[in-house]
């Protein structure tokens, strides 16, 4: 938390700050409380909104270790101008190896919308069910066009806890 909150001042305005288990019954609870708090938003950029929360949180929930996984965080923020959808979980050093490895490579490709795309069809061709997470960050950066800011602190052997934040341009 302390990454998001040095990185982003604006916790005053923050909307929804949800701590426990991204299980299915949550999801559906966060992505309720953040359609209602958008309704300033047009529709469809409201609902962009909320499918990147829920693949955001279909990662924890995936990858989040099982002792663990009611320690996973989200917190939802906005200004004038943007919209910050953070999130964190403990995760295992393995699995934080691989993400960190795929946000390089998506942040490094997201100035350029072809390569962005050809990074896209690769993933999708070579998709295996071990891939999810990797593909839906990848979607996500293709449609906000924003890099996809993380971070990985040592947690306890072998595990990492994972913030990401994911900033969408109002």
């Amino acid at each position: 938390m302390l990454f998001f909150e040095e990185k982003y001042k604006i916790d005053q305005s923050k909307v929804i700050d949800f701590n426990g288990n991204f299980d299915q019954q949550n999801t559906c609870l966060i992505s309720d409380k953040l359609a209602s708090n958008l309704q300033f938003l047009n529709e469809k950029k409201r609902i962009n909104i909320v499918s990147y929360t829920i693949e955001l949180l279909s990662i924890y929930q995936r990858n989040s270790i099982n002792i663990y996984r009611n320690n996973c965080k989200f917190l939802m923020a906005y200004n004038i101008e943007q919209i910050c959808l953070y999130s964190s979980g403990i995760i295992s050093e393995l699995a934080s190896k691989g993400f960190a490895t795929a946000l390089d490579e998506i942040n490094e490709s997201i100035t350029d919308k072809q390569k962005l795309q050809q990074l896209y069809r690769e993933k999708l061709g070579n998709f295996s069910i071990d891939d999810r997470s990797g593909l839906g960050l990848l979607g996500i950066a293709r449609r906000i066009g924003n890099p996809l800011l993380y971070n990985f602190e040592d947690f306890e052997d072998n595990y990492s806890n994972f913030e990401l934040i994911v900033i969408i341009n109002i």
